[in-house]
């Protein structure tokens, strides 16, 4: 099997959303003068206003200050930094931290990291819906908790976390709350400063902006020990040149998606396409939608097939034109169950099994039925194996 470019279908958005051609023009208009903007001189100051100017208008599509802002690399550095920066810089207080069981790769790896550092941290299963429930952070709470990490939507199964009620829990106790908002900042309306997040990280290219760029926003008064030292950049949070078009594009892509999942009409179609998706996918046998009865983002379906590979499935739509992928993109290939699904009660042949579809705002209604059917196909081929 085999399909031509054209006939390409491409269902993994929420691993990237390939950059928007207007994001890009704006890159190349503000390449043109991609001096360093920390310089003196009026081209190094063309630069800086250009920079500030994006981040101004990050802030407003936020709801919060610029201020607030620190641009990063991406959303991995922005959750290391959220986690490690925030536990050296209050350890005094107290060195236990609780992270969700389901957060991305970053999150938990910066937790283990500071176990090996002498801090403690305690890990929070799921419901088998994907939820963390309010009930099981508060058990786990103690007097010497100082940060709270729960992302705002899960990158695997699209769940949306109650994270407003988990930070008043996380607050009541003297804790700081931390979400990652990379899998959220495309698909919800985020408004930071009605939110109760001390800290939360977006990365660009998961909203069709460029890769290599990402911020998190400190909420004011919050303390951080900087993770890299050097020219004193973005107010001495985080040293490094700036880039100015990178900032310009992750601004414009920020503006754009939020300002279309606003649109209530946008999202019910998102919602029935994936359902039309759906539909068909769980009629299979064995069969199971991951955060069934949970709030989901729209563009997300996640499955699992037991007794077949994620991996496997979607090597064989690769091969029919559709790029999905099995779990999470920045796990892909490892063949190790999924530690979300571990996470909430699956075991382990079910966890690899798992599949993610994440739609994009270009694919029609053919086109989800052309998938669907495709998908359907490749399952119950590889079961009468």
């Amino acid at each position: 099997m085999s399909a031509n470019k054209e006939e390409r279908l491409y269902l993994d958005h929420s691993a990237t959303i390939p950059i928007k051609p207007s994001v890009l023009e704006e890159m190349v208009r503000v390449a043109q003068i991609d001096y360093n903007p920390s310089s003196v001189y009026s081209e190094g100051r063309k630069a800086y206003e250009a920079m500030q100017q994006a981040k101004k208008e990050m802030a407003g599509c936020l709801s919060c200050d610029v201020s607030e802002l620190v641009m990063t690399s991406g959303g991995t550095e922005a959750d290391n930094f959220a986690i490690k920066g925030y536990a050296f810089a209050n350890r005094t207080r107290g060195k236990h931290l609780i992270v969700s069981a389901i957060e991305h790769a970053a999150v938990l790896q910066s937790a283990r990291f500071l176990e090996q550092c002498g801090f403690s941290v305690s890990y929070l299963p799921a419901e088998t819906n994907g939820v963390i429930a309010p009930q099981t952070l508060e058990n786990a709470m103690r007097p010497d908790t100082i940060l709270v990490s729960v992302m705002h939507v899960n990158n695997e199964t699209g769940v949306i976390q109650p994270i407003d009620d988990l930070a008043q829990i996380a607050h009541a106790g003297g804790a700081a709350f931390f979400a990652d908002g990379v899998a959220a900042a495309g698909a919800l309306p985020l408004s930071l400063e009605h939110m109760s997040v001390d800290m939360y990280a977006i990365s660009a290219h998961k909203l069709g902006g460029p890769k290599g760029i990402g911020l998190l926003y400190i909420k004011d008064g919050t303390r951080l020990e900087p993770l890299l030292h050097g020219g004193g950049q973005e107010d001495g949070m985080r040293s490094g040149t700036s880039s100015t078009p990178l900032i310009v594009g992750m601004a414009s892509a920020l503006k754009q998606v939020q300002k279309q999942v606003q649109d209530e009409s946008f999202c019910a179609h998102m919602v029935q396409m994936r359902d039309r998706l759906q539909t068909i996918l769980e009629a299979l046998p064995k069969a199971r939608v991951s955060g069934e009865g949970a709030p989901r983002v729209p563009h997300l379906c996640h499955m699992t097939f037991p007794g077949l590979s994620g991996e496997g499935i979607a090597a064989l739509l690769d091969c029919c034109g559709v790029a999905i992928s099995a779990g999470s993109a920045c796990h892909a290939g490892t063949l190790l169950p999924s530690h979300v699904l571990l996470a909430m009660g699956y075991d382990e042949a079910s966890a690899r099994s798992g599949v993610r579809f994440s739609l994009g705002e270009e694919l029609t209604e053919t086109e989800i039925d052309i998938v669907s059917q495709k998908a359907a196909d490749v399952i119950e081929k590889l079961y009468a194996l």
